[in-house]
């Protein structure tokens, strides 16, 4: 597997460049959490490139101009199996995908939640031509769209409904022709998380009547018994549920490894490897068979109960209550903070949002976004979370990148602890691939039992504002049972206003005579 991740560029092609006339064949490959200053976040391929790819993961990806995810420009390209998702344009076309000039073949791609920009998950521009066969596009602005002079044949797309659906499937004064499409709800498993396999419940599944790929984008068969009558739409393929009686089974999530203790204790033999730690009535601790424990068809494995996303959060910098209901209220204000710069130039100095989420019991979660001195979409979350009431301590935070502390003092008293080894517990090393690079608190239970789940997924950020970590957390999820039973969750996302080096105050010399 071919890995291109935490990459910048100050001009085009974040994790990967592809210059005129290059040749490039790839299977299996990730490309995600990269930035480029021009077009291109996650990958850009110039005039006369030949781009074949195959299973290829593209996601979390920034681009300033076009191609949150992708820029292809005059190249010819084959793209067979693509998952391309949560990728972000800051302004122009194709917040996922974007075509200047040339050709393109994709079958079986999944295009889903790019946003920015024209907010297109493809876009065409003159010259264009592209062959779109067995895709699964939903949740963008536009789904489609193609300038004038450039040409797009469809064949067999889901097009996302409900809260997966498209503001406009396709768009643009230039040539769409799409036949056998379908509007659907593509399911996916857990697209909060960044789970975007489909379930069996999906409207992609034994869709692809005639698709010539035998495999899926993690190599599972899309022929092989107990995979239904056809293939699916879309870069997965779900192994379809037998008949009978659901066998309720307990299972674990996977997620990230934890190192116990301080330094020089992190040794990298970890005494959890499911990044769960839980409440003990007295503390948060973790063991070696610490797990997020979630119930699961016992015939497929599948998940039988997902939470339902009630609000993504991502403030405005407007102080004030963003979110409520009977159970819970999440409210925002800003803060100023500053810290040193890791090059040795002037200090950061960063107005940022903290959200403070109420709980059901009383208690205040605190949640304060840092900048990494790359601009502002490059963003991370320090967490504190309260004891379980009716008790103030010990608070457990998340900070200093991926770090567990724990100090005997309630929520208010550590957000004001400035040494970053004082309370230090343990190091949350994890920040890839994306079903490992997750973590838990779990009260009661966890969420999926009836209890509260506090949850953050990590990952690589490249930092120039202090502190110093490789893995930092990039979001937060509040999981609880509702008071009318239901299962909900609330995303979190951190949100810097500004970002500014300190100024040098430079003073005459006065002597004194």
């Amino acid at each position: 597997m071919c890995q291109f991740s935490a990459n910048q560029a100050s001009a085009d092609g974040g994790g990967l460049f592809l210059g005129g006339s290059s040749t490039v064949q790839a299977e299996n490959t990730r490309i995600y959490s990269n930035t480029a200053g021009g077009i291109g976040g996650g990958l850009a391929a110039g005039a006369g490139s030949t781009v074949t790819m195959n299973n290829t993961w593209i996601y979390d990806n920034t681009a300033a101009q076009r191609g949150g995810g992708v820029a292809l420009s005059g190249t010819t390209t084959h793209l067979v199996n693509l998952l391309l998702h949560d990728n972000r344009v800051t302004s122009g076309a194709g917040a996922g995908l974007t075509i200047a000039g040339g050709q393109a073949t994709l079958l079986h791609p999944t295009i889903a939640r790019n946003t920015g920009g024209d907010g297109s998950g493809l876009s065409m521009s003159a010259g264009a031509t592209a062959s779109v066969s067995y895709a699964i596009v939903a949740g963008q602005t536009i789904g489609v769209s193609a300038a004038a002079g450039s040409t797009a044949t469809l064949d067999r797309t889901l097009w996302g409904s409900g809260d997966w659906a498209n503001g406009q499937n396709t768009a643009g004064a230039g040539s769409i022709s799409s036949t056998n499409g379908l509007t659907g709800d593509p399911k996916f498993s857990d697209p909060t998380g960044g789970n975007f396999h489909i379930t069996s419940a999906s409207a992609a599944v034994d869709q692809a009547s005639g698709s010539p790929i035998l495999v899926d984008f993690e190599n599972e068969s899309r022929t092989a018994t107990g995979y239904g009558s056809a293939p699916d739409l879309g870069a997965d393929e779900v192994k379809l549920s037998g008949t009978g009686t659901t066998v309720i089974h307990v299972d674990t999530e996977t997620g990230g490894d934890i190192d116990w203790g301080a330094p020089p204790a992190w040794d990298g033999i970890y005494e959890n490897t499911k990044g769960a730690l839980f409440w003990n009535g007295s503390k948060w601790v973790s063991n070696d068979t610490a797990a997020h424990m979630i119930f699961t068809d016992l015939r497929t494995g599948e998940r039988l109960k997902w939470p339902t996303l009630l609000a993504t959060i991502r403030g405005s910098g407007d102080p004030g209550i963003v979110y409520q209901n009977q159970d819970i209220e999440v409210a925002q204000q800003l803060y100023t903070y500053v810290t040193p710069a890791l090059d040795g130039g002037r200090p950061f100095v960063y107005t940022a949002l903290e959200y403070r989420v109420r709980q059901i019991d009383g208690g205040v979660i605190v949640v304060r976004s840092r900048g990494s001195g790359h601009g502002l979409d490059q963003a991370y979350l320090d967490l504190y979370t309260p004891a379980p009431a009716p008790l103030t301590s010990p608070t457990a935070a998340i900070r200093g990148g991926a770090h567990f502390y724990s100090y005997d003092m309630d929520v208010e008293a550590a957000l004001r602890v400035t040494d970053l080894a004082q309370g230090l517990t343990a190091n949350l090393p994890t920040g890839e691939p994306p079903e490992r690079a997750r973590y838990w608190l779990d009260l009661d239970g966890g969420s999926d039992m009836g209890g509260i789940s506090y949850f953050f997924r990590t990952g690589a950020l490249q930092s120039l504002a202090a502190p110093a970590s490789p893995v930092f957390p990039l979001e937060f999820r509040f999981k609880y049972l509702g008071s009318d039973k239901s299962f909900n969750e609330v995303r979190i996302l951190p949100r810097i206003v500004s970002e500014t080096r300190a100024k040098i105050i430079y003073l005459p010399l006065i002597r004194r005579q």
